[in-house]
């Protein structure tokens, strides 16, 4: 049964609990964390930080790279029995659950809910870890998708800036179209020497389809972890492809090739509108003082069209359901997704915190990177998570995974103009419908 693993886990995590005890001396719990130089100073303070408040707990820091060998380092740690206690969930985040690698921590974050101070997290974060009502950790960090934009490039076209609200209605897909003509500049080879935007959003996010009242999945999905049928030949998702297909034809350097790449040309200047995950601000943020990216920098939301719907990662600290000391692991979790620790998350790494009272901390560091006062830069941030939907890969079990893998073969060659749209998302569709049936059957 597909939630054997879990529920064995889950019943030897309590079964720990009740034997265990925090305050036993020199208890050692291992903190997985990925491989990225300023987290790793985040880390490195907080487990510090922790140290001198817990004495007799000692942390080890393990760390590793992203995406797949991330989920293979939880895999073979606690294969090998020297599990992470506390690992942050980067990557396949629904997948720590159902194979059964996150604990269930429902009963301990009701038991601390007011050293929690949940109510400091932003709208629907702290709800993003939970799966069919049962929770599996607490939120550390965010991250929304934004259009960072060239100022300068707009106003030397004659274009209104983008709008500071997520809810200013002018700012729509036909005027993305009508700003793409006015800002893509192509010589008389045929050369591109200006682009309008980069792309809009990744490939793997359905962010595009929702804007457009469709969808990848059916709603059932979303409430169950579970995909009965893949919906990428619904109506509006076949429109917002062919809209796609046209903006990328025409004014984005994602699609057919026009020589200028997405990130170098938005940096040197030569593309207007970078809308991306805002991941891109440590990117932004480096380059500015370094010295580049010179021109006058602004941020607002992606353009309307039935809605501004935009993916929402939630990176959260998950408690091994394999740990020996599940009370100082759970110590520490909520120790590093404190405020404090989350105002030093802002500090180190200049990424958003999970809390929006430490956000206050993260706007204010963006004043002196984009010309852009407080309360816009605050409207801005506030609308991104306000509009926001889960992630798929924290909605969806493993299917959001395959598409990921799948979109260099079906989605890049419908936005590069290679393959057509209606047949290409029938046959993706289908393909997707098959691995799906094939996924309940594990």
């Amino acid at each position: 049964m597909r939630y054997s693993r879990l529920l064995v886990a889950s019943l030897t995590f309590v079964a720990l609990l009740s034997v265990t005890a925090f305050a036993a001396r020199n208890t050692e719990i291992i903190f997985l964390h990925r491989t990225h130089t300023s987290e790793m100073e985040w880390a490195e303070e907080v487990i510090e930080r922790f140290q001198q408040a817990y004495p007799d707990v000692g942390v080890t820091l393990v760390t590793s790279g992203a995406g797949v060998a991330y989920q293979e380092k939880v895999a073979v740690m606690t294969a090998a029995g020297q599990p992470p206690d506390v690992f942050t969930g980067y990557g396949d985040k629904l997948g720590f659950i159902v194979r059964g690698f996150a604990a269930d921590i429902t009963e301990l974050a009701e038991r601390d809910k007011a050293e929690l101070q949940i109510n400091g997290f932003f709208p629907g974060v702290w709800e993003a870890p939970v799966f069919q009502g049962r929770r599996y950790g607490v939120p550390l960090t965010i991250i929304t998708q934004l259009v960072f934009y060239n100022r300068d490039l707009l106003q030397r076209h004659g274009l209104p800036l983008l709008p500071a609200s997520w809810d200013e209605t002018s700012w729509t897909w036909d005027r993305l179209l009508e700003y793409g003509k006015r800002l893509t500049v192509i010589d008389a080879a045929g050369r591109a020497q200006q682009l309008a935007i980069t792309q809009a959003t990744e490939a793997i996010l359905p962010d595009v389809s929702w804007m457009f009242g469709g969808d990848w999945f059916e709603s059932e999905a979303y409430e169950t972890g579970w995909v009965e049928r893949v919906t990428f030949t619904r109506p509006e998702t076949v429109k917002a492809y062919h809209a796609l297909v046209e903006l990328y034809a025409n004014y984005a350097a994602a699609g057919p090739s026009k020589g200028i790449a997405a990130w170098q040309g938005f940096s040197e200047g030569r593309i207007a509108m970078d809308w991306i995950g805002g991941w891109r601000m440590g990117a932004i943020q480096d380059t500015r003082k370094g010295g580049g990216m010179s021109f006058s920098l602004g941020i607002g939301p992606p353009p309307l069209v039935e809605n501004r719907a935009n993916t929402r990662w939630t990176n959260p600290l998950y408690m091994s359901s394999s740990t020996k000391a599940p009370e100082a692991a759970w110590e520490f979790i909520k120790f590093a997704t404190s405020p404090q620790s989350q105002e030093l998350w802002v500090a180190k790494t200049r990424l958003m915190p999970a809390r929006r009272t430490a956000s206050q901390q993260y706007i204010a560091g963006l004043v002196d990177v984009f010309d852009m006062p407080m309360d816009a830069l605050a409207s801005v941030i506030g609308g991104a998570v306000a509009h926001s939907r889960r992630s798929i890969e924290e909605a969806i079990f493993d299917l959001p995974l395959e598409i990921n893998r799948q979109t260099s073969t079906w989605l890049n060659p419908i936005l590069a103009g290679q393959r057509p749209v209606e047949s290409t998302l029938e046959s993706f569709e289908a393909y997707l419908n098959a691995y799906a049936q094939e996924l309940r059957k594990r």
